[in-house]
C-alpha cells in the first residue's frame, strides 16, 4: 500500500491508502476507516523505522531474531494457479477478494463498532447522519454494465465514505489513491452502485 494525502472540495485533508494489489481494496478500505474511526494516522515509513529501532527493546529479542512480513504486491492475477476462491491467501488477493462480512467481522475483531447493511437486491444510498469525519463507512460496489437492455455486475470494489458535504457525500478511494465526491443517490461513479454499507465507530 502507498499512502497519498488528498483534499476534498473543501479543504479538508485525508490519508488515503492506494492498493498496489488488484483485490486489496478491502484491506485498504478497513484500514483507512479504523483510522478514521480512532482519529489516528499512519505512514509506512514511520512504522517500519519504529519496528527497526524498537523492537528488540519492546519485544526483548535479540537483533536480527524477527523481522516484519513483506506485503503482498506481486500477485499476478492472471497466474493459471489461481482459483476464484478463498481457499489460499493468494487466491483470495489475486483473483478471488474479500467479502463484506469478513470486513465486519476484522472490524469487530480490531474493537470497532461495525453495523453491515447487507445486501438486500436493491441498491442502497447511505444514511447521512451516520457518516462523518470520525463515523466512517466502508462501502462495497458492484460495478454494473448494460447488457442487453439490463443491468449486468462485473465485479466489485471497496470505499469509504468519510464525510458529507452539502449534498455530496465524500469518498476514499483505494484504486488511484483518490478522494471522489458523489451525491447520495445510490450511484458512486459511472458505472459503481452500492450494494451494501458497513458504518463504523470506535465506541
Amino acid at each position: 500500500m502507498t499512502v497519498a494525502l488528498c483534499q476534498d472540495s473543501a479543504g479538508n485533508t485525508y490519508q488515503v491508502w492506494a492498493q498496489e494489489q488488484p483485490d486489496s481494496c478491502a484491506i485498504a478500505s478497513m484500514w483507512m476507516a479504523r483510522c478514521q474511526a480512532k482519529q489516528q494516522t499512519f505512514a509506512e515509513e514511520e512504522w517500519e523505522l519504529a519496528w527497526r529501532m524498537y523492537q528488540r527493546v519492546v519485544m526483548g529479542l535479540p537483533e536480527g531474531f524477527l523481522q516484519p512480513a513483506p506485503a503482498p504486491v506481486s500477485i499476478d492475477p492472471n497466474s493459471p494457479s489461481l482459483s476464484n476462491d478463498q481457499k489460499t491467501f493468494y487466491n483470495m488477493f489475486g483473483m478471488a477478494g474479500t467479502f463484506a462480512s469478513q470486513v465486519v467481522q476484522a472490524l469487530r475483531n480490531d474493537g470497532l463498532q461495525a453495523t453491515h447493511m447487507a445486501n438486500t437486491g436493491n441498491f442502497q444510498a447511505l444514511n447521512l447522519a451516520k457518516v462523518s469525519d470520525s463515523t466512517p463507512a466502508v462501502v462495497l460496489l458492484g460495478w454494473y454494465f448494460l447488457v442487453n437492455g439490463a443491468l449486468k455486475r462485473n465485479g466489485g470494489h471497496f470505499v469509504v465514505a468519510v464525510n458529507v458535504l452539502g449534498n455530496r457525500i465524500v469518498y476514499l478511494d483505494p484504486w488511484g489513491g483518490v478522494v471522489n465526491e458523489f451525491a447520495n443517490n445510490t450511484r458512486y461513479s459511472t458505472n459503481g452502485y452500492i450494494e451494501q454499507i458497513i458504518y463504523v465507530s470506535a465506541s
